[in-house]
C-alpha cells in the first residue's frame, strides 16, 4: 500500500479570551471538525505546538504544527496528511527538539481494517517536512506508540504491542538511526499492561529508562473487592541495546487505592519526582480520583507522598511535571472539568494550586496535555477542549493558556504570590498623562524602587506596539501614526509584570 504525505497550510481561527494581559487563554480552531494539542515545548521563547486534526473534506486525519509568540500570535503553521491512513497522536505523545534544530514526534496510524502501525515524523525548524517512517510487526496484531527520545544520533520509540485476538499487551522499545531506519526492537513482557508508555529519559551515556502504569486483574473491579492494586507505576532501565538493567515497581501497601503514573522527571541529584492519580472505590459511588505527587530518593525509596487535593473527582489527568526556575516542581493537568496547576517545594510542601480560575464556560471538558516554561518563568499549557455542539460548535478545539510563575493569569487584577505570603502593593505609582491623548503620552513611575526595566505598550489584541527601556522616572510615547483605541502600558522588571495602566488614544482631553 502506497503512503503519501501531504503538507497543507492550516486555516486557523484564533480567538482570545483575555485581552492585553500578561497571561491569556486562547482557542485554536484548526481547519477540520476535531483538533487538539497533544504536546508543546518552548524553543527560545517561541511556543511550538502539535496535535491531531480531523479534516472535514477528507477521510483521513493528520498532525498540525504551529509556532506561536509569547503574546499568543501565530508565527507559522503546517498540517501533514496521509491520504490512505489516519495519522494519530497518542495519549502521551510528546514533541521533542532534535539536535539539528528541527522537531520530531511519533504516533499511531489507523487504516480501514483497524490494524495499527507506528510512525516517526521529523520536520525542520521552519516546520517544513523532513521525513516520515512507518513500522509494523508480523507477530503482533497492532503496535501502539507512546513517546520518543533522541539520543546518540538515534531515536528511541516507546509503545505497546498487542497480541493477536486478545486484549493484552507487551511494552516495547524501538531504536532507529537518525534517518528513521529501524535498528532493533525489544519487547518487555509486563503482565496486564494497560499503558502505551508514559515516557523515556536518558540517564547516562549507556542508560535509558522508560516508565508506565501497569495493571493487575485483581483490582477493584467489583463492589466486593477493594483490597487489590488495580494499576501501579513501573520504571525500567535499559542499556542502548535494549537489555534490562533494573526494574522498579511501586509498593502498593502504602495506600488503599490504586495509583496510575502520569509523568516523571529526575533531578540533578538523581531523585525521582512523578505525578500520579490515586483512586478509592465506594460501593455506592464507584471510583473517585485525586491528584498526587511523589518523590523517590536515588535508591527509589519513597521520600514523600503528597495528595495535592483531598476532594475526590472524576476524571483526573495530572499529565505533566517539570522543575521551575526557582527549583520547585510544577504539576499540571485536568481536574474534573478544569485546568489544574500546582506548585510544590522539594520538601513536599504545596505552595499553591489552581483548579478552576481558568475554566471557560463554553467548554464542557478541558484537558491539559503539555506544559513548558518561558525564560521569564511564565507557564505555558495547552491541550484540547470538548465543545457544546448544540449550536453547531466544533467537537474538539485546541486551547493555549499562559500564566505567570505564581499561577496568575489575569495579572491586571492580582499580585504575584511569594513562597511565604502574598506580596502587598508597594507605594509607587505608574502615571500616564494626558489621558485620553492625541499627540503624546508622558509615562512616569513615582516612588519606584526599580532603577531599570522595560515599558511595553500593547493594543487590545495583546500585540506589542511600542517598547521603552526604563532607566529613570519618565518616558514619552509620541502618538504619530498610532490609531485611535484603547492601549495598555505595562512595566516589567526582570521579566516580572510590575504594573499596568490603560491609555485611550483619541483626542485632546
Amino acid at each position: 500500500m502506497k503512503k503519501y504525505l501531504h503538507i497543507l497550510l492550516i486555516v486557523v481561527y484564533f480567538s482570545s479570551f483575555a485581552l492585553a494581559q500578561n497571561g491569556f487563554y486562547k482557542s485554536i480552531d484548526v481547519w477540520g471538525y476535531a483538533n487538539g494539542i497533544t504536546d508543546l515545548l518552548v524553543d527560545n521563547d517561541t511556543i511550538v505546538i502539535y496535535g491531531t486534526a480531523g479534516i472535514d473534506s477528507l477521510s483521513g486525519g493528520g498532525q498540525f504544527f504551529m509556532k506561536i509568540d509569547t503574546f499568543g500570535n501565530i508565527i507559522n503553521s503546517k498540517l501533514f496528511l496521509n491520504d490512505s491512513l489516519k495519522l494519530l497522536s497518542t495519549d502521551k505523545g510528546n514533541l521533542i527538539k532534535t539536535h539539528d534544530g528541527g522537531y520530531a514526534i511519533c504516533g499511531t496510524t489507523w487504516d480501514s481494517i483497524y490494524k495499527h502501525e507506528i510512525y516517526l515524523l521529523k520536520i525542520k525548524n521552519d516546520l517544513s517536512f523532513d521525513f516520515i517512517s512507518y513500522y509494523n510487526d508480523t507477530v503482533f496484531e497492532s503496535l501502539y506508540n507512546g513517546v520518543i527520545l533522541e539520543f546518540n544520533s538515534s531515536f528511541f520509540l516507546l509503545g505497546a504491542e498487542q497480541f493477536p485476538y486478545v486484549n493484552d499487551y507487551n511494552m516495547f522499545v524501538m531504536r532507529t538511526d537518525a534517518q528513521g531506519n529501524q535498528l532493533w526492537k525489544k519487547s518487555y513482557p509486563i503482565p496486564h499492561s494497560r499503558d502505551q508508555g508514559r515516557g523515556l529519559i536518558q540517564i547516562d551515556s549507556n542508560t535509558i529508562l522508560f516508565y508506565a502504569s501497569i495493571g493487575d486483574d485483581q483490582g477493584p473491579g467489583s463492589a466486593t473487592d477493594t483490597s487489590k492494586v488495580f494499576a501501579y507505576p513501573t520504571i525500567v532501565a535499559i542499556d542502548t541495546l535494549g537489555n534490562t538493567k533494573w526494574t522498579w515497581n511501586w509498593d502498593g501497601t502504602k495506600t488503599e487505592g490504586w495509583i496510575g503514573l502520569r509523568d516523571l522527571i529526575i533531578t540533578d541529584d538523581g531523585e525521582y519526582i512523578y505525578s500520579a492519580v490515586e483512586s478509592n472505590w465506594s460501593i455506592t459511588t464507584g471510583f473517585f480520583f485525586r491528584p498526587i505527587a511523589v518523590k523517590l530518593n536515588q535508591s527509589r525509596e519513597e521520600v514523600w507522598h503528597l495528595v495535592l487535593d483531598t476532594t475526590y473527582f472524576l476524571p483526573v489527568y495530572l499529565d505533566n511535571v517539570l522543575m521551575t526556575l526557582d527549583s520547585n516542581f510544577l504539576f499540571s493537568g485536568t481536574y474534573w472539568y478544569y485546568f489544574y496547576h500546582a506548585k510544590v517545594t522539594p520538601d513536599g510542601t504545596k505552595l499553591w494550586d489552581i483548579k478552576d480560575s481558568s475554566k471557560i464556560d463554553e467548554w464542557s471538558f478541558t484537558r491539559i496535555k503539555g506544559t513548558d516554561l518561558l525564560s521569564s518563568g511564565s507557564i505555558i499549557s495547552g491541550g484540547e477542549a470538548a465543545m457544546d455542539q448544540t449550536n453547531g460548535g466544533r467537537a474538539v478545539w485546541s486551547f493555549l493558556l499562559k500564566m505567570n510563575s505564581n499561577g496568575c493569569v489575569d495579572t491586571l487584577n492580582c499580585w504575584p504570590v511569594s513562597i511565604i505570603e502574598p506580596t502587598q502593593p508597594i507605594d509607587y505609582q505608574l502615571s500616564v498623562f494626558p489621558n485620553p491623548a492625541s499627540h503624546l503620552v508622558n509615562i512616569q513611575l513615582k516612588n519606584s524602587p526599580f532603577r531599570k526595566g522595560r515599558i511595553i505598550i500593547t493594543n487590545l489584541a495583546g500585540q506589542m506596539v511600542k517598547t521603552f527601556r526604563y532607566s529613570g522616572n519618565e518616558v514619552v510615547w509620541e502618538l504619530d501614526d498610532v490609531t485611535n483605541g484603547l492601549y495598555f502600558c505595562r512595566l516589567e522588571v526582570d521579566g516580572e509584570l510590575i504594573d499596568v495602566q490603560k491609555i485611550i488614544v483619541c483626542c485632546d482631553p
